[in-house]
C-alpha cells in the first residue's frame, strides 16, 4: 500500500470529495440549463483527474489482486464504454453522441466520466481503505440541497424560478427540479440511516447525523415526487430487515415488511375508494398519490395523473421505436443521447394532449432507464449495464452473509431474470402493454430485492453467525449502500436519472465492492477501512460551502439589480448555508467522528478549510460581478461567464491546494513520492482529457450566458441578441439549440417590420437580411441534425415568412421558391413528427396564404383531431373562414367548438368572430 501521505492519493481523495459534495449543490440561475451545466463543469474534469491520480498513487496493482466480483464489474463497465464508443461511431448525429444534447448532455464524454469516476472511487477505496470517509461525504452533501428545498417550500425563496408542472408547492432545490431532487435524496436516506446507526451511542455526533437524516426525509416528502418516495420507503424497509436479521429479531423483520406493504395498500385503497380519494385529495403529498382526471379533482391530483399517463404513452413510443429499429440498431443502439429523434414518429397524440404542444423539444427522454439505455446503447449495452449493477448487488449479498459457491450464483441469476419476466407479464395481464419494458427493468430490481431479503431471513436460522465474518460498522455501511443502489435502480425505471444521481449510484457501487475487498482482511483492518478521520470532514464542509456560495450568491442582471429574478432580503441567500456551518462547528468542537478523537491543534486548520476557502471564493465572486457591469449596455458575456465558470476552476484549484498542503493524521510535511515516468506517461491522456473537459465546460458556460444576455436585450436591442447568439454558436458549433434560437430571433426581427398596411422597400431590405440569416442558420442546423423535426420546422418557418404575399411582390421568384421549400420541409417534418399540431398549424397557414384553401382546411382537420378540446385549431379555421367570407365553414366550426371547448375558450372564439364582423 502506498504512503497515505502521498500527494497523488490525497489529490484523488480531494477530487472524489469535490465531485460527491460540490456537484449536488452547484447551480446557477443565470442560465437556462444552469443546474446541469454548472454540475458537469465540475464533475467531468475532476472525475478524470481523480482517475489519473489513483493510477499515480499506485492503486491499480492492489486492484489487480481484488476478488472476482470487482473484476467482473470492472470488465462489464469497460465493455459498456467500448459498446458506447462503437454506437457513437455509428451514430447518425455524431455531435450529439459525443457531447450530448442541449437539455441532458449525456454523450460519450459524460458516460466516460461516470465510468472513470467509478474506477477512481474503487481504486482509492480499495487501496486507501478509508471507506466511511466518502460515505459520510456523500450523505453530508445533501444538507444544502435539502435545506434550500425546505426554504423554497416555506416561501422564502429568493429566485422566482420555473417550477415543475406549474406547481408552486414543489421546488427542486439546487437540483433544479423536484423529481431530480427527490431521486437524489431518496438514494441517500438509507445510507444516512446507517451512518446514524453506526454512531447512535455518541450523543453529539448521533444528533448531527439524525438531523441530516431528518433534513433528507423532509426535503424528499416536500418534493412530492411519488417514484422516489416509494423507492425510499422500499430502501428503508430493506435496511430495517437486514439489521433485524443480524440482530435475529424476526418480529422487527416482519414488522418492517408489513409496514412497507401497508403503505402501498393504503395508497391503493385511497385510489379505489371514493371517500378515501376525497379525503386524500385535501392532504398535501397524498393528493399526488391519487389517479384521477375528473373535473372536480384537485390541481395536484390532475397534474400527477397527467404525468403518469404521459409516462405510459412515452413508454409506448419507446417500445415501438425499438421494434421499428434495424437489427444493428437493436444490438448497438443509436449512440449516446442520440435516439430521441426516432421517438417522435411513434409519439401518440395523447402525449401532446396531456403535456401541451409548445415548440420546446422536451420529448427526448422516455422516463425509463431500461428503454433509454436500450435505445441509445442497444440491447448489448443494456445487458452489460445490467450485469454491472447485478454483480455489485450480488457482491454485497455475498459479503453480508458470507455466501459462496456456484449454486447461489445461479439462484441469483434466475431470480433476476424471473423477476423481470414476471413483472412484464404482470404489466401485460393488467392491460399495460406499454409498460412491459420498464416493468422488466423494475422486476429485475425486485428480483435482487427479494433475493437479498431471502438471504437475510435465512441468516436468522443459520448455524453460523455472520458477526464472526464482518464487523458491525462494515455490515451497516454495506447494507445502507446496497439499499441506496437499489433505490436508484427502482427510481430510474420510472424517472430520468441525471448526472448527480448517476454519480452517486456509481460511487455506491464502487464502495460496495471496496467493502467486499476489505472483508478479506483481518477484523482490525476491516475496522480501519470503515473508520474515518474527522479532520477530513472539514474538507467536506469546505467544498460544500464553496459550492453553496457559487449557487446562491446572485449573479448581476441588467438594470443595476442583483437579479431580475431575485426577491426577498439579501440575507435569505445565506439560509441554506447555516446548517452546514453549524454542523461543521459541531464536528470541530466535539472533536469526534466515529469515536476517534481529533487533536485540538487541528481546529485552526479545520476552520481555515471550511471558513477561509468559502470566504475567499465569495470575495472573488463579487469582484467578478463588479467587473461584469450592472447594466445591459456594459455587460460583456465573456466577463459575466467568469462569475459562473470561476466556481469550477476554484474547486479544481482547491483540490490541488488541499492535496498539496493538507495533513491526514500526520505531524510532518506530506510525503510526495515520485511516480515512475512510465506511469506518468500512461495517465497523460487522462490529464489531457481532464483539461479538455474543463475547456468544454468553459465553452458551454460561455454559450449559455451569451444566450441569456441575448434574451435580456433581444427585444429592445435585436442586434445585441443576434451577436450574442452568434457568439454562442461559435463557442459550441455542434449545439443545435443555439442555431434554432438564432433562426427564431431573426424571424422575430423580420416579422417586426411587417405590417398589415404593407412593406416599404427600405423595410424589405431589413427583412431580407434577417431572413437570409435565418435561412442560412437553419440550413446549417438541418445539415448537422437531418432527422430533427424541430430544426426542420424552424427552417420551414423561415421560408414561410419569405413566401408571405406581402413580400412576394419584391422578389416573386424567391417567394415561389421559398413557398415550395417550406411546403417540402413541412411534409418531411410531418413524416418525422405526425402528432405535432404546431407543425400542422404553420403548414395550414402556408397553404392558405398561397391560396390553397382546401389543403389548409384539410391540415386543420388533422390539427383538430389532435387537439379536439383546445382553442387553437378552431381559432385558425375561424380566422381563415372570416377572411374568405366562408359562412358555411364558420357555422360548422362554431358548432363543433361549442361542443368541445369549455365556456371560457368558446367565449374567446366568439369575441374574435364579433371583432372581425364589425
Amino acid at each position: 500500500m502506498p504512503d497515505k501521505h502521498d500527494f497523488w492519493s490525497r489529490l484523488c481523495l480531494a477530487s472524489l470529495t469535490a465531485v460527491v459534495v460540490a456537484v449536488p449543490t452547484m447551480g446557477s440561475a443565470i442560465m437556462g440549463r444552469g443546474y446541469e451545466v454548472s454540475k458537469l463543469a465540475v464533475a467531468l474534469p475532476l472525475a478524470f483527474l481523480a482517475l489519473a491520480s489513483a493510477f499515480l498513487a499506485a492503486a491499480a496493482p492492489r486492484m489487480a489482486r481484488a476478488n472476482m466480483a470487482p473484476r467482473i464489474a470492472c470488465a462489464s463497465l469497460i465493455a459498456f464504454v467500448c459498446l458506447a464508443a462503437v454506437s457513437t461511431a455509428l451514430s447518425e448525429i455524431p455531435a450529439a453522441a459525443i457531447f450530448g444534447t442541449y437539455f441532458r448532455r449525456e454523450g460519450l464524454i459524460v458516460w466516460a466520466a461516470y465510468c472513470g469516476f467509478f474506477f477512481a472511487v474503487l481504486m482509492w477505496a480499495v487501496d486507501a481503505g478509508r471507506i466511511a470517509m466518502l460515505v459520510k461525504a456523500i450523505v453530508l452533501a445533501s444538507v444544502v440541497p435539502a435545506t434550500y428545498a425546505i426554504q423554497q417550500r416555506l416561501g422564502w425563496d429568493f429566485y422566482t424560478l420555473p417550477t415543475s408542472e406549474g406547481d408552486a408547492t414543489r421546488r427542486g432545490g439546487t437540483l433544479g427540479n423536484p423529481v431530480y431532487l427527490a431521486a437524489y435524496l431518496a438514494i441517500l436516506t438509507p445510507i444516512a440511516g446507517m451512518v446514524w446507526w453506526n454512531v447512535r451511542r455518541h450523543k453529539i455526533e448521533s444528533a448531527i447525523w439524525a438531523f441530516t437524516l431528518a433534513l433528507a426525509w423532509t426535503g424528499l416528502v416536500l418534493s412530492q415526487s411519488r417514484g422516489p418516495l416509494a423507492a425510499a420507503i422500499v430502501g428503508t424497509a430493506m435496511v430495517a430487515c437486514v439489521i433485524a436479521a443480524r440482530e435475529r429479531a424476526r418480529g422487527v423483520f416482519l414488522a418492517a415488511i408489513a409496514t412497507m406493504l401497508g403503505l402501498f395498500v393504503f395508497v391503493a385503497t385511497i385510489n379505489v375508494s371514493a371517500k378515501g380519494a376525497t379525503w386524500a385529495g385535501k392532504v398535501p403529498v397524498l393528493d399526488r398519490m391519487i389517479l384521477s382526471l375528473e373535473p372536480d379533482a384537485k390541481p395536484a391530483t390532475t397534474r400527477a395523473t397527467r404525468s403518469a399517463a404521459t409516462r405510459l404513452d412515452m413508454w409506448l413510443a419507446g417500445t415501438r421505436a425499438f421494434a421499428a429499429a434495424s437489427v444493428p440498431r437493436k444490438l448497438l443502439g443509436y449512440g449516446p443521447d442520440s435516439a430521441h429523434t426516432h421517438y417522435y414518429v411513434h409519439l401518440p397524440p395523447s402525449v401532446i394532449q396531456l403535456e401541451g404542444h409548445i415548440a420546446v423539444p422536451t420529448f427526448d427522454r422516455l422516463n425509463a432507464d431500461t428503454l433509454d439505455v436500450g435505445m441509445n446503447f442497444g440491447f448489448l449495452g443494456w445487458m452489460v449495464y445490467c450485469i454491472f449493477f447485478g454483480t455489485v448487488v450480488f457482491a454485497a449479498v455475498r459479503a453480508l452473509y458470507g455466501l459462496s459457491g456456484k449454486r447461489i450464483a445461479w439462484i441469483f441469476v434466475l431470480t433476476t431474470i424471473g423477476g423481470g419476466v414476471l413483472a412484464s407479464l404482470a404489466a401485460i395481464s393488467v392491460g399495460l402493454d406499454s409498460a412491459k419494458v420498464p416493468a422488466f427493468g423494475l422486476g429485475v430490481g425486485v428480483g435482487w430485492y427479494v433475493y437479498l431479503l431471502g438471504c437475510a431471513w435465512r441468516s436468522m436460522s443459520a448455524d453460523r453467525h455472520v458477526r464472526s465474518m464482518i464487523t458491525d460498522r462494515a455490515f451497516t455501511l454495506l447494507a445502507g449502500l446496497v439499499a441506496g443502489l437499489l433505490v436508484f435502480w427502482f427510481d430510474a425505471q420510472v424517472n430520468i436519472p441525471v448526472p448527480t444521481t448517476r454519480l452517486v449510484s456509481f460511487a455506491c457501487a464502487a464502495l460496495i465492492l471496496a467493502i467486499g475487498v476489505a472483508l478479506a482482511a483481518p477484523r482490525e483492518a476491516q475496522k480501519a477501512a470503515v473508520d474515518s478521520d474527522s479532520n477530513y470532514l472539514m474538507w467536506v464542509f469546505g467544498f460544500m460551502l464553496v459550492s453553496a456560495c457559487a449557487s446562491l450568491i446572485p449573479i448581476v442582471m441588467p438594470g443595476g439589480m442583483l437579479s431580475h429574478r431575485e426577491q426577498g432580503p439579501w440575507w435569505s441567500h445565506a439560509i441554506p448555508m447555516v446548517p452546514s456551518l453549524l454542523m461543521a462547528c459541531a464536528f470541530a468542537w466535539c472533536g469526534r467522528s466515529a469515536g476517534s478523537p481529533v487533536p485540538n491543534r487541528h481546529a485552526g486548520r479545520a476552520a481555515g478549510i471550511f471558513l477561509a476557502w468559502p470566504a475567499l471564493y465569495a470575495t472573488l465572486h463579487l469582484l467578478c460581478l463588479h467587473w461584469s457591469g450592472t447594466s445591459i449596455d456594459e455587460i460583456d458575456a465573456t466577463r459575466l461567464s467568469w462569475a459562473v465558470f470561476g466556481s469550477a476552476l476554484y474547486v479544481v484549484g482547491m483540490c490541488v491546494a488541499l492535496a498539496w498542503g493538507a495533513r491526514w493524521r500526520s505531524q510532518g510535511a506530506p510525503g510526495r513520492s515520485r511516480a515512475p515516468n512510465l506511469r506518468l506517461m500512461a495517465v497523460l491522456p487522462l490529464v489531457v482529457l481532464s483539461v479538455g473537459c474543463l475547456a468544454l465546460g468553459w465553452r458551454t458556460v460561455k454559450s449559455e450566458v451569451a444566450m441569456t444576455v441575448a434574451s435580456w436585450g433581444g427585444t429592445a436591442r435585436p442586434e445585441l441578441g443576434e451577436r450574442m447568439l452568434q457568439d454562442a454558436i461559435r463557442a459550441m458549433p455542434y449545439e443545435r439549440q443555439y442555431r434554432r434560437e438564432l433562426v427564431f430571433h431573426s424571424l422575430r426581427r423580420a416579422l417586426a417590420d411587417i405590417t398589415p398596411a404593407g412593406v416599404t422597400s427600405g423595410q424589405y431590405e431589413k427583412i431580407a437580411r434577417a431572413l437570409d440569416l435565418a435561412e442560412e442558420t437553419g440550413r446549417q442546423a438541418n445539415a448537422l441534425f437531418p432527422r430533427d423535426p424541430w430544426i426542420m420546422i424552424a427552417l420551414a418557418n423561415a421560408y414561410q415568412v419569405r413566401a408571405l404575399r406581402l413580400l412576394r411582390s419584391f422578389d416573386p421568384s424567391a417567394g415561389e421558391d421559398a413557398a415550395s421549400n417550406a411546403d417540402e420541409l413541412f411534409g418531411q417534418s410531418y413524416e418525422l413528427f405526425p402528432s405535432q399540431p404546431i407543425l400542422l398549424r404553420n403548414w395550414a397557414q402556408l397553404k392558405f396564404d398561397g391560396g390553397n384553401r382546401g389543403a389548409a382546411y384539410a391540415l386543420l382537420d388533422r390539427m383538430e383531431a389532435l387537439l379536439p378540446n383546445e382553442l387553437g385549431p378552431y381559432f385558425e379555421r375561424v380566422v381563415m373562414a372570416l377572411r374568405l367570407g366562408d359562412d358555411a365553414t364558420l357555422r360548422d366550426t362554431l358548432a363543433r367548438a361549442s361542443k368541445n371547448l369549455d365556456a371560457a375558450d368558446f367565449n374567446s372564439l366568439m369575441n374574435v368572430v364579433k371583432a372581425q364582423q364589425k
